[in-house]
């Protein structure tokens, strides 16, 4: 089953609205310090965008531990490609409905998740 090729707008980075870690420190997850990262093929664009080929964000955790503590740590998402019949210099593309969980140890459920959302015309399987 083909699906819709995605451009970078069509990436999202979304932060687990979790309030707690598995350590049980409190607090808040967000995108960031730096803005989510989308590698595109400069030369494969769909109605005006690059094809999306790789994206990464780093989530952060900030809050207090038991003690009072200030804690914050960086917890990094790395989205690849799966396997397409369409290639753009060289690599697999990112389609609709590809996604990359969080799968650091100190992280409670809902997790960080890195996201493609696409209906593009140019389809691949």
């Amino acid at each position: 089953m083909s699906k819709p090729v995605a451009t970078a707008s069509e990436v999202s980075a979304i932060p687990s609205s979790g309030t707690n870690d598995k350590a049980g420190n409190t607090g808040a997850w967000t995108a960031g310090p730096s803005p989510l990262s989308v590698i595109t093929a400069s030369k494969l664009k769909i109605q005006g965008g690059a094809v999306a080929l790789t994206a990464s964000q780093t989530f952060t955790f900030s809050g207090v531990n038991g003690s009072g503590a200030t804690v914050s740590y960086p917890s990094p998402v790395n989205l690849s490609a799966s396997q397409t019949k369409l290639r753009a210099a060289g690599r697999f593309v990112l389609v609709d409905g590809d996604t990359a969980d969080d799968t650091s140890a100190a992280l409670a459920t809902p997790v960080n998740q890195v996201r493609v959302s696409s209906s593009r015309k140019l389809r691949t399987s």
